[in-house]
């Protein structure tokens, strides 16, 4: 998500393909949407700050965030059980 927004050179040309797309329909775990404006809030980015990412999400329509709820935990507890807690979570989401 914060390669995507500060066009991060880093971002694979698949996933650029994808998330350019007009007609993508992405799908942002809220778990991610909160890392990711930890990590600006930290100054780890080129950003400015959390609240840009707040409004680049809300301003794209092909977002759509999805809620922590007890059926994302139970998946990546069963299905993601070697992955960190978080990455779990996004892929347990998706």
């Amino acid at each position: 998500l914060v390669w995507m927004l500060e066009g991060n050179v880093r971002l694979g040309p698949k996933a650029k393909a994808i998330l350019s797309d007009p007609n993508s329909r992405l799908i942002l775990p809220v778990i991610a949407l909160a890392e990711a404006c930890w990590v600006v809030n930290k100054g780890r980015t080129a950003l400015a700050d959390w609240q840009s990412v707040m409004l680049a999400v809300n301003a794209d329509r092909r977002i759509y965030i999805v809620e922590l709820g007890v059926t994302v935990v139970e998946i990546a507890m069963s299905a993601c059980p070697h992955l960190e807690m978080h990455d779990g979570q996004i892929v347990a989401t998706c």
